[in-house]
């Protein structure tokens, strides 16, 4: 009886670009700079979104996203009518937008 070889690769990617309609992630990898594809099926964690840093492997036969190593948060858009907000409301608003908490989305 022949010992079982198994080879565990991984490597790290960031997200550059995902193409949903293709059902694909455009990546870089993360220590060499090439361009990847990777496909967004199987899903194991989440989907990925841009500036996520990935790891993946070929644990399905081609490469997928396996763990989820650092997420770009997301950025909440603030939406309503400016009329309507107080004077007190907006300044906080322009303030969160400031630090880049919120995104103003209001008319």
């Amino acid at each position: 009886m022949s010992p079982v070889r198994s080879t565990f690769t991984n490597h790290q990617v960031q997200v550059v670009e995902v193409l949903p309609d293709k059902g694909i992630a455009l990546c870089t990898h993360v220590q060499t700079g090439h361009s990847l594809q990777i496909g967004l099926v199987p899903v194991r964690v989440r989907p990925p979104r841009v500036g996520d840093h990935w790891l993946v492997d070929q644990t399905y036969g081609t490469w997928t996203f396996a763990a989820l190593v650092s997420e770009v948060p997301l950025v909440p858009t603030v939406t309503g009518a400016r009329s309507a907000a107080d004077p007190v409301t907006l300044s906080l608003l322009s303030a969160l937008v400031a630090l880049g908490l919120v995104q103003d989305g209001t008319v």
